[in-house]
């Protein structure tokens, strides 16, 4: 019988302790990353930092997106289950409430059960989003400032951030060691501007979403001229969020990428006559130019010891290595 992911909101208070504890197990584990690949893993939870910084370029706006991040997320959340005891499941975030207030929202109220607040504030010029949208600066900027993960720290990134004020590391330097804190400037003014009805039906039901290169494409710049419901995601959390590579610094990333999966699901089903397609090449943007993905490429995690899948195994989430559905 297939487990069913729920938006975070929905979950009691134990199971919201239970996974706030398991990622705190990730957080304390001995890296296991080849240290011949980084010298920037510490901890377990560095591992998945690493995985994603080190193929960023070639795992976003491509043929692969979709199914590289469904099967990144489905390892992360083995890993709170078969190293850390968890016994739920991944919980996503709900983008379509509170976004007017996010500092009401349960995820980010900076409760004991949350996944931490806004960070502290500190005076800078807001952050530069896609296609080079300026996002006023919020209430905060600076390291999460209360909650399970206040002052949480990070061992790698950020590599090339948005946000005014904060320092990248360069290409160059992605994966080496840079001890810093995790930072957060919540931007409620994004968030109720792309996460409406409007955006939703575009990225499901509407002709803007009629096939997958049209999913793929609002999800990312909305028809409506404004980042998309992922991009803008990580707009919205901003801080190390505002970084391409390391945002996954950020334990929200995976509560965000597992809404992006369920909304991936959602327009599968119901759109089954191209449910089992994908659209895209191998490189960013295409940049450099590169062939288009198929179906028999593989989906690869070598810093996770993770078993390479083909993308068309990883197309339905009740068949290859999965057995779940979205509630």
């Amino acid at each position: 019988m297939p487990h069913a992911f729920a938006h975070r909101e929905s979950l009691g208070r134990d199971e919201r302790l239970e996974y706030i504890g398991a990622v705190k197990c990730l957080l304390e584990l001995p890296a296991q990353t080849d240290p011949s690949l980084t010298n920037g893993t510490r901890v377990r939870y560095d591992d998945f930092a690493a995985q994603h910084i080190n193929q960023t370029m070639s795992i976003h706006i491509t043929g692969n997106f979709l199914t590289w991040h469904r099967h990144y997320i489905w390892s992360y959340e083995k890993a709170l289950r078969n190293e850390c005891g968890y016994t739920g499941y991944l919980p996503y975030w709900n983008w379509f409430a509170n976004q007017d207030d996010l500092s009401k929202s349960p995820v980010f109220d900076g409760s004991d059960t949350s996944m931490g607040s806004d960070g502290s504030f500190v005076e800078h010029n807001g952050s530069t989003g896609g296609g080079g949208l300026h996002i006023p600066s919020g209430k905060g900027g600076g390291c999460i400032a209360s909650g399970p993960f206040a002052n949480q720290s990070a061992n790698l990134g950020p590599v090339s951030p948005g946000q005014d004020g904060l320092i990248g590391v360069g290409i160059a330097n992605k994966l080496n060691y840079n001890p810093h804190c995790v930072t957060r400037d919540l931007s409620s003014w994004l968030a109720s501007q792309i996460y409406t009805k409007e955006a939703f039906y575009n990225a499901t039901i509407r002709d803007t979403a009629r096939d997958i290169a049209s999913f793929q494409r609002e999800i990312d710049t909305q028809s409506i001229g404004l980042p998309g419901i992922h991009s803008g995601g990580h707009q919205t959390l901003s801080g190390s969020n505002s970084d391409l590579y390391s945002g996954v610094v950020d334990p929200a990333f995976y509560l965000h990428h597992s809404m992006v999966d369920h909304l991936y699901w959602m327009w599968q089903a119901l759109h089954p006559a191209h449910a089992k397609t994908i659209s895209g090449t191998l490189t960013f943007g295409n940049a450099p130019p590169s062939r288009n993905a198929t179906l028999d490429d593989l989906i690869e995690l070598p810093f996770l010891n993770v078993e390479p899948q083909t993308i068309a195994s990883l197309l339905d989430t009740l068949d290859g290595p999965y057995c779940y559905i979205y509630q």
